[in-house]
């Protein structure tokens, strides 16, 4: 065998050694994560019903909401889809996994606590759909707030971030607009890692 077959065999030898290895390790690591996991899902299930009457329910503001506006937009029905929520319990949980949440307030709430945040899922997607509908009707005013209520309970959905971000520059409420960047470096979703840098690029755009 001549020398560069030899330095290839050696390095074959190598590179099959270094992926059986990262393999190994890929798989242990793996292992772990997965009997932590289920470890403390089965701890998260024996976990006793706890009292969730005093958490942090959103009460939307009906009186402060500029609906009759949203009513002469197209899309008037969604003034109907928040009226639905009036006397829904609503929590925003996207921070937390259903392990999460039994291991906080005990499997027994599960149920509840999933529907609390449907219910918030719901009335963010409604919101959004209201700023848009009003920025399309010319409605600027009426737009901002209801998507200021939206992200002052801390709405993830980009479009309602990039619609208000957008009416401030319009509007030239740098400060506003500043804000509003600081306030989506707050997110937690996924969403929160796009939004800021998209925000950016309005203002971009603007000049």
């Amino acid at each position: 065998m001549n020398y560069l077959g030899f330095f290839l065999l050696i390095a074959v030898i190598t590179i099959a050694y270094i992926v059986t290895r990262t393999a190994a390790n890929s798989n242990k690591h793996t292992e772990q994560k997965t009997k932590e996991f289920f470890s403390r899902e089965s701890e998260a299930n024996t976990v006793r019903r706890a009292d969730i009457s005093g958490l942090p329910y959103i009460s939307i503001p009906f009186d402060t909401l500029p609906l009759s506006k949203v009513s002469e937009t197209e899309h008037p029905e969604l003034v109907k889809q928040l009226q639905n929520l009036s006397d829904a319990k609503i929590l925003n949980l996207s921070m937390y996994t259903n392990t999460d949440l039994k291991m906080m307030y005990g499997p027994a709430n599960l149920e509840d606590l999933s529907v609390c945040d449907d219910n918030y899922t719901t009335l963010i997607r409604t919101l959004d759909a209201m700023g848009d509908a009003l920025i399309n009707a010319n409605q600027s005013d009426a737009a901002i707030v209801i998507l200021e209520y939206a992200i002052s309970i801390d709405s993830d959905i980009t479009r309602t971030y990039m619609n208000l971000g957008k009416l401030y520059q319009e509007s030239g409420n740098e400060e506003s607009f500043r804000n509003l960047i600081k306030k989506s470096r707050t997110i937690t979703s996924l969403s929160g890692k796009t939004i800021p840098s998209l925000l950016y690029s309005i203002k971009s755009d603007k000049k």
